[in-house]
């Protein structure tokens, strides 16, 4: 597992050190947007078979039938496998956050969490979910500072059942919760403060960055080390 990571290549950001550390590069925004418009913004819950569709990083998932059906369209940035899903019997959780279009994703079925997309700021009910405090932030591991912020990349701490690993965005890691088998990918890990004198108009809300992916597993897999694709922006929420 990666301790380390090479230099970010966020073009908004002029890095400084921290500890000789070089801040880890962000994946791309892991995402759930629902394709109703008139759900921004707002919490939207539905139940039913789930349906998957699409291929690679971009699908399209389907939870219940009629006028009572859900569609979101998903990105992921961490590359679950979300196919061996489709026909489950699930509940599906979009939750909101500020003014954001995208959503965190939810998805449970009898034997409880399934799948998490935590799309920055759903760390708590993911945390709810799983019926314990697994998933923490990290401990700072770089700093970096542009016209208007600066930036503080931490890790994410994972509480497994063999112990506990500090991953930073990019890793993939197989772990067992409760003798249940999970593949975990860090998508985003950081938080930010204004610049002294730094001017944010139409900007009222500052906000900090911890997205992450969870799939339940049949069998255990393999880690691995995830690139964010060339020509996608890094993972960010609010303004910039």
């Amino acid at each position: 597992m990666r301790l380390t990571a090479p230099l970010a290549a966020l073009p908004f950001v002029l890095f400084t050190a921290c500890g000789g550390a070089a801040p880890p590069e962000q994946l791309e925004a892991a995402t759930a947007t629902p394709a109703l418009t008139q759900e921004e913004f707002t919490d939207v819950s539905a139940s039913g078979a789930l349906q998957v569709s699409g291929e690679g990083q971009d699908l399209t998932l389907t939870v219940g039938e009629g006028e009572g059906a859900l569609t979101v369209d998903v990105h992921s940035a961490g590359r679950s496998d979300l196919s061996a899903l489709s026909g489950l019997n699930v509940t599906a959780d979009l939750l909101s956050w500020g003014f954001e279009s995208s959503r965190s994703l939810l998805l449970r079925d009898e034997a409880g969490l399934v799948y998490a997309l935590d799309a920055g700021w759903s760390l708590d009910a993911v945390n709810e979910a799983l019926g314990a405090e697994r998933l923490r932030w990290g401990d700072e591991v770089a700093t970096a500072k542009d016209a208007t912020w600066s930036w503080s990349y931490t890790s994410l701490i994972v509480s497994a059942d063999d112990g506990e690993l500090s991953l930073l965005p990019g890793d993939v890691a197989n772990i067992t919760l409760d003798g249940v088998p999970w593949r975990l990918v860090v998508v985003a890990a950081y938080a930010r403060e204004p610049r002294p004198n730094a001017e944010l108009p139409g900007c009222p809300v500052l906000d900090d960055v911890l997205s992450f992916e969870l799939l339940r597993l049949e069998t255990s897999g393999e880690d691995d080390l995830l690139i964010r694709p060339e020509g996608l922006d890094p993972a960010s929420a609010g303004c910039l």
